[in-house]
C-alpha cells in the first residue's frame, strides 16, 4: 500500500515535470517565433524601405538628367542661334561686297588742318580713260572740284578735298576719300545756311556738274531724302555715286543738326578712271 502510494506519486511528479518540460518549451517556442516574426517584419519593413530610397534616388536621377539634358538643349540651341547671326552677318556684307560697295562713314570734326589752297586748272575732258596713277591726291584744304547747278545758284561751288570749318565757310568739303570719278561714292558736304541753301529747290532727274583738273562729270539726280544722319552707305560698287549731303541747321556757328538732307547721283558721263 505504501509502495503504491509512492509510485503513484513518483507519477505524478514525472507527470508534471513533462507538463512543465512542455510548456517550458511550447513558450520558449513561442518566443522563438515570435522573434523571427519580428526579425521578418523589420526585414519587410526594411526592403520597403530600401525600395523607396531606390525609387526616390531613381526618381532624382531621372529628373537630373532631365534637366541636364535641358540645359545642354538650350546651350545647344544658343549656340546655333548665335551661329546664324553671325552667318547672316557675313553672308549679307558678302553680299553687298559681290553686288554693291559697302562703305562706313564718320562724320568729321571741323578742326583748323592747313592752309586753304584755292584755284585749279579744270579739265575738258567728258570720255575716254584716265589711268589714276596720271590723277595727283590733293592735299587736305586744296580745291579740287567745282560743282554746277542752275538750282544751286550761277556761280560754282568750289570743293575742297577734306576740308575743315574755313573751308566750310566759302564751300563744300568731302567727307570721304574717294575723288569724284572713282569707283564707290563721293560724299560733298556743305551747310545748309551758305552754298546749298538751295539745296531743297532740287528734283530727280536735274543734272549736277562736277568739273576737275583730270575730267569733267555730269550726274543725274536719283533720290533725295530727309533723315537722321547716317554713317553707311550703300552704291554699286563699279560705279561712281555723288551724294551731296547738307544739314538743317540755320547757321554756320550751329552743329550739325539731327535732320539731313542727302542728294544722290548717278553718274552719266565723263572719262573712266582706270586702275
Amino acid at each position: 500500500m505504501r509502495k503504491s502510494k509512492m509510485w503513484k506519486e513518483k507519477q505524478r511528479r514525472k507527470a508534471k515535470e513533462k507538463m512543465d518540460s512542455s510548456v517550458r518549451a511550447a513558450i520558449l517556442y513561442d518566443k522563438i517565433s515570435e522573434s523571427k516574426e519580428k526579425k521578418s517584419n523589420a526585414g519587410r519593413k526594411h526592403k520597403r524601405l530600401s525600395r523607396k530610397k531606390i525609387a526616390a534616388t531613381h526618381r532624382k536621377t531621372v529628373i537630373h538628367k532631365i534637366f541636364e539634358c535641358a540645359r545642354l538643349a538650350l546651350i545647344f540651341a544658343a549656340m546655333i542661334f548665335v551661329f546664324v547671326i553671325i552667318a547672316i552677318f557675313y553672308f549679307y556684307n558678302f553680299s553687298l561686297k559681290n553686288h554693291g560697295a559697302y562703305v562706313s562713314n564718320k562724320p568729321q570734326t571741323y578742326t583748323e588742318k592747313a592752309e586753304i589752297q584755292t584755284g585749279i586748272d579744270l579739265s575738258d575732258i567728258t570720255e575716254g580713260l584716265i589711268s589714276y596713277k596720271d590723277i595727283s591726291i590733293p592735299n587736305e584744304n586744296q580745291q579740287f572740284a567745282i560743282i554746277e547747278s542752275e538750282k544751286l545758284g550761277e556761280k560754282g561751288i568750289d570743293v575742297y578735298y577734306q576740308g575743315d570749318y574755313s573751308c566750310l565757310k566759302q564751300g563744300a568739303v568731302t567727307e570721304n576719300e574717294t575723288l569724284v570719278g572713282y569707283a564707290g561714292y563721293t560724299l560733298i558736304y556743305a551747310y545748309h545756311s551758305t552754298v546749298f541753301k538751295n539745296i531743297k529747290s532740287l528734283e530727280i532727274g536735274d543734272k549736277i556738274n562736277v568739273t576737275t583738273e583730270y575730267g569733267k562729270y555730269v550726274y543725274k539726280i536719283e533720290k533725295i531724302e530727309t533723315t537722321k544722319p547716317k554713317s553707311e552707305f550703300v552704291v554699286e560698287k563699279n560705279s561712281s555715286t555723288l551724294i551731296l549731303q547738307t544739314d538743317l541747321n540755320k547757321s554756320i556757328a550751329e552743329k550739325k543738326s539731327s535732320k539731313q538732307i542727302y542728294v544722290y547721283c548717278t553718274i552719266i558721263s565723263g572719262p573712266t578712271i582706270m586702275g
